[in-house]
Formats: structure tokens, sequence, C-alpha cells
């Protein structure tokens, strides 16, 4: 089986053009501080959210097994 990517093909330096604008972004963001630190707040607020939404889904999970236990010793 030849299973080629668009990187392996002759005369491919590597670069994806569709990664330049991606680049672009990563380059300024590493070299300003403040955007940086700016960014890096965003980031960490987003996974707090994350697992704050995670616990309660959890919690809720949780509270259903034990009702359906509750019922099951019940019946």
């Amino acid at each position: 089986m030849d299973v080629r990517t668009e990187s392996s093909l002759p005369g491919h330096d590597g670069w994806n053009s569709k990664h330049a604008e991606y680049y672009k972004q990563y380059s300024a963001l590493i070299g300003d501080p403040q955007l940086r630190a700016r960014t890096e707040e965003k980031m960490q607020a987003i996974v707090r959210n994350a697992e704050h939404k995670m616990n309660v889904q959890e919690e809720a999970r949780r509270q259903e097994v034990i009702r359906a236990q509750e019922v099951s010793r019940r019946n």
C-alpha cells in the first residue's frame, strides 16, 4: 500500500501554506509578553470553566446513581 502525504511528494518543502496565519499569530503571541499573559489568563479561565462543567456533570451522574440505588432498594 503506497500512502503518500502532501509533505512526502517530490518538491514539497514541508511548509503548508494553510498554517501561515497560525504561525503569524503564534509568533505575535510569543513575542508580546502582555498578549501572552492575557491569552494565558483566558486559557486558564476556559480550563476552569470546563473543569467546573465536568464536576457539575459528575455530581449529576452521582445523584442519578444514588436515586437509582434508592429505587432499587425499595423494590
